[in-house]
């Protein structure tokens, strides 16, 4: 072969191994990356709660009172309701003799500025779940404060540990 023809083929051979990149040939494709959130609600109270330091006076003109607090994890939009479905609001002696049981209902309030309309006054504590919160927004934490009072004044019970359950429940909205 000649110097021209070599030099020919060593040019085509170049441009041949130069053709790919000179096209500029590439790809490219999309992956969707996804993840579930499922919906969850955890309400956790604080327990328990001492009235008057937990030594009641039946009787007495001032009121018994105490303060708990609930804590609220929500992936969504939520609300908070708090009921005693067990006793009607009403402190019963838990050791069951003698029986016993207050004719006033306990009473709560929530002092935080979020609380539902009407939580911030006290008001009975019954068997009908009443609102403490609504249309919250989702929250890694919020935690509502409850304030209870018990009227003592014309309360006539024997000695013993009273009780009731102040049930929350959390469910979106």
């Amino acid at each position: 072969m000649s110097k021209k023809g070599l030099i020919a083929a060593s040019v085509a051979a170049g441009a041949l191994a130069a053709a790919p990149a000179a096209l500029g040939a590439s790809g490219s494709g999309n992956q969707v990356v996804t993840g579930t959130v499922a919906s969850a609600i955890s309400v956790t109270p604080s327990t328990p709660v001492l009235l008057a330091g937990g030594t009641l006076v039946p009787g007495s003109s001032s009121a018994a009172t105490g303060s708990g607090t609930v804590a609220v994890v929500s992936t969504d939009r939520y609300c908070l309701t708090i009921a005693d479905t067990t006793n009607g609001g009403k402190l019963t002696n838990t050791l069951g003799a003698p029986a016993g049981q207050f004719t006033s209902r306990l009473q709560w309030k929530s002092p935080d500025a979020g609380a539902a309309a009407g939580a911030g006054s006290f008001a009975d504590l019954t068997g009908t779940a009443a609102n403490v919160a609504i249309n919250q927004t989702n929250t890694l934490l919020q935690t509502w404060n409850i304030n209870y009072s018990q009227t003592l004044s014309g309360e006539n019970v024997p000695s013993g540990v009273y009780q009731t359950t102040a049930a929350f429940t959390g469910q979106t909205c």
